[in-house]
């Protein structure tokens, strides 16, 4: 068992989204209260709505309840973003305000496909907007007071002026920027050789039904989308891999998974490249037969322990059997031989940031095969020893909840987390 107390370096989140995230700290959290009502989101949406600009509301988990544009289309612009942000809601002075600016997102709100394969460009206009040095500085000064985060990946970088606004802000060295294809196309040389590596999406997401399966979703008759035909998933890995860069792929749907790692296998010379190069994002519902041949490539794989609640959340979506694979750790690790924090990177994608839940879920997930210990969480999400600060963790094995506080080496001032008091023993 793991012992009552903890103390664990501080964490470096292999998958978010500063830029976006950073956003969404001006908006409507509605993922602060896991026991909130449809009634009451509706009621604080309402009253956090300002105008005339956007107001985001986030974190919005459509397995727990549904909300619909009709309840908001009274109020200024706003947009309320699905938890995984794979789905949203827009009212109807948002859509106004869209037409005068992204006409074409505007047109094909309510296509979820048009959604899937043009989500950089959607997630992006939110992230730009109103962004600054100032308000990063601000939000990488939360994750790391309240959350423990001292270097958080950049997996959608917007342009190249996002990556003037973190060396501005002085940040440049908490992150590493990740670009789609398209856009690292038409980044200037000095700016690509700030880019770490290229982006893409293989599918998309449970809690919109569109990560693909290889069996249709419960009550229904489709098993998700692929974004790529396999031979245009060939060919951009190649090419990114010709490029000198790594590439990760958002795959979460077995039959996706199954996609990226043939596409690995058939691309020429693949096996001298692979290791280290090629990165699957999430990897939820992987295989083992799958994650065979993928540690044979010398795939990683960076997965999120905050997603195995997804068991819960999805399972009235997702088919027979399906629940009980998601986030299979001790498979890939006791069966396969993948190693936290070297082949086996662990992230939160924001949802949410943070050592509470992640190490929560690894602890006392769903299922048993989830569950990683306290020493494979660190190794796979933590940074080494010592520098910046630390976290000190409680673990109450009995409520199956965790409750830490975060010690800046720098100060000597201990953060404690809003409205958690830290024991008084450890």
């Amino acid at each position: 068992m793991t012992p009552p107390s903890l103390r664990l370096p501080l964490l470096r989140d292999w998958h978010t989204h500063p830029l976006l995230y950073a956003a969404f700290r001006q908006g409507v959290d509605l993922g602060r209260d896991p026991g909130e009502r449809r009634e009451e989101a509706i009621a604080r949406i309402r009253a956090g709505v300002r105008g005339p600009a956007w107001t985001i509301a986030y974190g919005w988990n459509n397995g727990r309840y549904a909300l619909a544009k009709e309840d908001f289309d009274d109020l200024p612009p706003l947009v309320i973003l699905n938890l995984s942000l794979h789905g949203l809601i827009v009212n109807e002075a948002g859509r106004a305000l869209l037409r005068r600016s992204d006409a074409a997102i505007a047109g094909h709100l309510d296509e979820q496909d048009w959604i899937e394969r043009n989500l950089r460009r959607v997630l992006n206009l939110f992230a730009d907007e109103g962004a600054s040095a100032d308000r990063l500085r601000r939000f990488f000064g939360w994750l790391l007071q309240e959350h423990g985060v001292y270097h958080a990946a950049e997996m959608l970088l917007v342009g190249q002026h996002e990556i003037r606004l973190f060396e501005e802000a002085g940040l440049a060295g908490r992150t590493t920027f990740w670009a789609a294809p398209d856009l690292y196309d038409v980044l200037p040389p000095a700016a690509r050789g700030k880019v770490h590596g290229i982006k893409l999406f293989a599918d998309g997401a449970l809690s919109a039904r569109t990560a693909a399966l290889h069996r249709p979703y419960r009550g229904s008759s489709s098993a998700g989308m692929l974004i790529y035909e396999a031979r245009e998933l060939e060919r951009l890995l190649a090419r990114t891999l010709d490029a000198g860069k790594p590439v990760a792929v958002h795959a979460i749907g077995d039959r996706a998974i199954d996609q990226v790692v043939a596409a690995v296998e058939a691309v020429t010379g693949i096996g001298a490249r692979a290791a280290g190069a090629v990165r699957i994002e999430h990897a939820q519902l992987i295989s083992e037969t799958t994650a065979r041949r993928a540690k044979t490539l010398g795939i990683h794989l960076c997965m999120q322990p905050n997603f195995s609640d997804d068991s819960m959340y999805y399972a009235d979506r997702l088919p027979d059997g399906y629940a009980e694979r998601n986030n299979p750790f001790r498979m890939l690790i006791d069966r396969i031989g993948f190693v936290p924090g070297t082949d086996l990177l662990l992230g939160s994608d924001g949802m949410p940031h943070g050592v509470r839940e992640g190490l929560r879920q690894s602890l006392f997930p769903p299922h048993p095969d989830q569950a990683l210990t306290a020493d494979e969480f660190a190794a796979g999400y933590c940074l080494p020893a010592g520098g910046a600060g630390h976290i000190d963790v409680w673990i109450d094995h009995d409520r199956r909840q965790v409750t830490h506080r975060v010690v800046l080496e720098q100060s000597g001032a201990t953060l404690a987390e809003p409205g958690t008091a830290a024991p008084s023993t450890r």
